[in-house]
């Protein structure tokens, strides 16, 4: 604009120009390396991790095409729910090949409008293109071009993404209001009305979530052919004591897909604890049928083997649950009690050790991992495993009586004194108890006391021959 300066100096103050900008672009990219080079190693490890455990579906179940027809419905799903958040649901399954023509065609089409429009205003409306392909681009890796699990989507996916579109709004309604007559009253009074109406909805949201029950049930609703859905129900259901319901989730499950094995093992249970141990043996047996290495199944099948006085078998199960899960607490703990039953005591010290190195808060395997030392001989160190369990529950009549027994044999007679009457203050019919107090105080004199125990416990049980002798000797 300086009418004294040549052609050369307008020149050269366009080429500073153009340089600066193209700093300043080669800045913006190289800023962002590092994030990208995170982002990257974080899909990476991601995707490993997903595929190690089974959740990277192969393209044999979920073909390339089959993937983009999902993806460009999906797209337009997450939209139409942003702005009516409706049919919400805590898992969408994915539909395979049942996509309807229409929809993925009326997608991709959308999809293509849109985005030459954003791109053909985006030198006048430059939130267009920045907004719509944000939502576009963010989505990439969460869309299902890589399938993990069996959704055709999720809600979550979009925390993220929905910012683009929000960009758009946030800056396309103050451009298309501009010339508004009363722009600020009629728009504070849409923005009410937006507020109220999304309040509201997301209160009957929240309501969805008030038990497992209403929320796979809303789900059931929400959704079409939802079978994971319908398997949680029945475990809720289950959970509250409504067997009868819970089973005939499962049971429709399965009249869909007879191989499901989850539902065949969650059916086994709900057979067990109604008594049915001939049908739920045949439903555990079909579950790890259908799936061989169901830990869970094995599990189950070895605690109904064991109730019907089958222990080898039970065994066998225990072991194998073992193998496909090392740190199968339950599976070491119960293998442990079976195994001490049968006087196998260094194999089940290593279960029990096992399931209390796992999880030291189960009194059970406290209490029989204390039990099994007891038998071979290492009180003090049984002494431990009883307090801990003791810690854990006081109110275990069995190991009040298990410890005092323990304290007898190391001469401590009082301290067993007191556990046994702790025993049987918990249950005070039990005829061995009675007998152990007795033991307890002969040792330290109180002989008509000792006297006393002796015969409660033989009014509880005629038969228990030591205490008819103490008895006799005493009274001799």
């Amino acid at each position: 604009e300086n009418p004294r300066a040549g052609r050369g100096s307008v020149f050269k103050l366009e080429t500073r120009d153009s340089r600066l900008k193209t700093r300043s672009i080669r800045f913006l990219i190289l800023e962002k390396l590092p994030l990208i080079a995170l982002s990257i190693a974080s899909s990476a490890i991601t995707f490993a991790v997903q595929r190690a455990s089974g959740a990277v579906r192969s393209f044999e179940l979920y073909p390339l095409p089959v993937r983009l027809e999902n993806a460009f419905v999906s797209y337009i799903e997450y939209l139409l729910k942003m702005v009516w958040p409706f049919d919400l649901a805590i898992f969408y399954p994915h539909p395979g090949r049942d996509i309807a023509y229409w929809q993925v065609v009326g997608s991709a089409l959308f999809i293509l409008i849109v985005s030459f429009w954003a791109i053909r205003m985006g030198r006048r409306y430059r939130y267009l293109p920045v907004g719509w392909f944000w939502y576009l681009g963010t989505l990439v890796p969460v869309i299902g071009i890589v399938q993990v699990g069996s959704q055709a989507m999720a809600d979550r996916y979009t925390y993220l993404p929905l910012i683009g579109p929000f960009i758009i709004v946030a800056w396309g309604i103050p451009d298309l209001s501009a010339g508004l007559q009363h722009r600020k009253k009629i728009l504070a009074s849409l923005a009410g009305i937006a507020i109220a109406v999304l309040t509201t909805l997301t209160w009957v949201q929240v309501g969805y979530w008030r038990d497992s029950v209403t929320l796979f049930e809303h789900t059931l609703r929400a959704t079409k052919s939802n079978n994971m859905a319908r398997v949680y129900l029945g475990v809720a259901l289950s959970r509250e004591g409504r067997l009868d319901e819970a089973a005939a989730n499962f049971s429709k499950v399965l009249s869909i897909n007879p191989n499901d094995a989850v539902s065949l093992n969650n059916l086994g249970i709900i057979s067990s604890r109604q008594g049915k141990a001939k049908e739920a043996i045949e439903q555990f047996r079909k579950a790890i049928a259908n799936k061989p290495d169901y830990a869970e199944a094995h599990y189950n099948l070895g605690l109904v083997l064991a109730a019907k006085r089958k222990p080898d078998e039970a065994v066998a199960h225990y072991q194998r649950a073992i193998e496909i899960d090392p740190d199968y607490q339950a599976a070491h703990l119960n293998l442990g009690l079976i195994l001490a039953g049968e006087g196998r005591l260094d194999e089940a010290n290593v279960h029990l050790t096992r399931a209390v190195a796992i999880d030291p808060g189960d009194q059970k395997a406290q209490r029989g991992l204390g039990f099994v030392l007891a038998k071979e001989g290492k009180l003090r160190e049984a002494l431990v495993h009883y307090e801990r369990a003791l810690l854990i529950d006081s109110s275990d009549e069995v190991t009040q009586n298990n410890l005092g027994t323990a304290l007898l044999s190391l001469g401590r007679n009082a301290e067993a004194e007191d556990h046994f009457r702790k025993a049987l203050a918990i249950k005070p019919d039990i005829a061995l108890f009675h007998y152990n107090l007795g033991i307890a105080e002969e040792r330290l004199g109180k002989e008509d006391d000792a006297i006393r125990e002796f015969q409660s416990a033989l009014r509880i049980d005629p038969r228990f021959a030591p205490a008819k002798e103490k008895l006799k000797n005493l009274q001799e």
